[in-house]
C-alpha cells in the first residue's frame, strides 16, 4: 500500500491541528522512511537537510502530537533509542540482530487473536501493541 500524505493530512486537521510546513517536512520523512523507524535525531538530521531552520524540539514536539492523534507509532527496541513510524494501520514487529543491530520489519501478525481474548477477559481496552524479536540475522550465523 502507498501511503499518501493527504490521507494524513485529514487525519492531522481533523483532529483540529493545522498541518504547518514544519510538521509536513518530518511527515514526509516518516513516510519515506515506512520501513525504518526513525529516532527523532534521525528524523531531525534529514529535515536538516530541506528545512534548516527546523530544530530539534521542534521535531521532538511534532513526533509526540503525531503520536497522541495517532498519526505515527512510538517503537521499542529495547535498547534505550526512541524511535517512531508512520502508522498505516498494521502492526509492525521487527527482528533484532544482536550483534550487528540490524532491524528487519515483519508484517506477520498472529497477536490479533490474543489481543482479542486478553480484551474480552480483562476488559481492558487495547490501542497498540509492539513486539519485537531478539536474535541473530543470517549473515551474523555466518561469522560465527
Amino acid at each position: 500500500m502507498d501511503i499518501s500524505i493527504d490521507e494524513f493530512t485529514r487525519k492531522i486537521r481533523s483532529r483540529g491541528y493545522k498541518l504547518t510546513p514544519q510538521r509536513r517536512v518530518i511527515l514526509e520523512i516518516l513516510i519515506k522512511n515506512k520501513d525504518n523507524p526513525l529516532t527523532p535525531e534521525g528524523v531531525y538530521k534529514q529535515v536538516k537537510i530541506s528545512c534548516s531552520e527546523v530544530g530539534l524540539t521542534t521535531v521532538y514536539r511534532t513526533l509526540e502530537l503525531l503520536r497522541k492523534i495517532g498519526v505515527v507509532n512510538h517503537v521499542h527496541f529495547h535498547d534505550g533509542c526512541d524511535r517512531y513510524e508512520i502508522n498505516d494501520g498494521k502492526p509492525h514487529h521487527y527482528l533484532i540482530c544482536l550483534n550487528c543491530g540490524k532491524v528487519e520489519r515483519t508484517n506477520l501478525c498472529f497477536i490479533d487473536k490474543m489481543q482479542k481474548i486478553l480484551e474480552k477477559d480483562t476488559a481492558f481496552k487495547i490501542t497498540e501493541h509492539c513486539l519485537s524479536f531478539f536474535g541473530y540475522c543470517r549473515f551474523c550465523q555466518l561469522r560465527k
